[in-house]
């Protein structure tokens, strides 16, 4: 009788252990499998939407440099140089240091909405930041430049408003009216060396030259 129980037991060892274990095929929990049959997969709004440009706050009340002697020009453009590169970089601003001059190279398609002299909103907001930083450095003169690559007839007027545009906006921002001065050359000072028929973006910009103005 004993053997019998020992020989059932080792029998029915196995047979259990052969048992399919039905915990790792368990479906998904019902919830989920409604929401995925219900709701059909569509882009994000906010993949397929563009955000918004956000406007900048800018300071109202912008403390002055100081006066600039003639022995402290270099250190004065210096300080003015890093505020720019610094504040300007994001908003696609180049800035470049020729001597002590600054030169800001902005492109035309992100400063003009089209071919007139309407700003878009890449374009206030770079303006701002320049006026602002020139309030602070407020012993220079501003010579706003305007050129184009002569692709259209419109060309040849549309340099000049667009100077005037930026230089009026730099004004309208707190820049003293007597720093700032406007000009359009059309396409007679082109950067890209191209054929007569070829065109570049680069050539479609604005410059903003800052020169130091001693005051003793």
């Amino acid at each position: 009788m004993k053997r019998y129980w020992i020989l059932s037991v080792a029998l029915l060892v196995p047979a259990c252990a052969e048992q399919p274990r039905q915990a790792y095929y368990a479906p998904p929990p019902p919830s989920q499998t409604a929401v995925s049959r219900a709701q059909p997969r569509t882009a994000s709004p906010a993949a397929v939407r563009p955000a918004a440009p956000v406007k900048l706050k800018v300071p109202q009340n912008v403390p002055s440099a100081g006066p600039l002697r003639a022995a402290a020009i270099g250190s004065y453009m210096d300080n003015q140089e890093r505020d720019l590169r610094e504040h300007l970089r994001p908003l696609g601003v180049g800035v470049a240091r020729p001597g002590d001059q600054l030169v800001l190279s902005l492109l035309e398609e992100k400063v003009f909405d089209g071919d007139g002299a309407a700003f878009t909103a890449n374009g206030k907001n770079a303006v701002a930041v320049i006026a602002v930083i020139l309030r602070h450095y407020d012993h220079t003169t501003i010579e706003v430049r305007a050129f184009t690559d002569g692709a259209t007839a419109k060309d040849a007027a549309g340099p000049q408003d667009r100077a005037r545009a930026v230089a009026k906006a730099l004004i309208a921002e707190g820049v003293a009216s007597n720093r700032v001065f406007a000009q359009g050359y059309g396409a007679t000072r082109r950067q890209v060396a191209t054929g007569k028929q070829i065109t570049s973006p680069r050539d479609r910009r604005v410059e903003i030259r800052i020169r130091p103005q001693a005051s003793g």
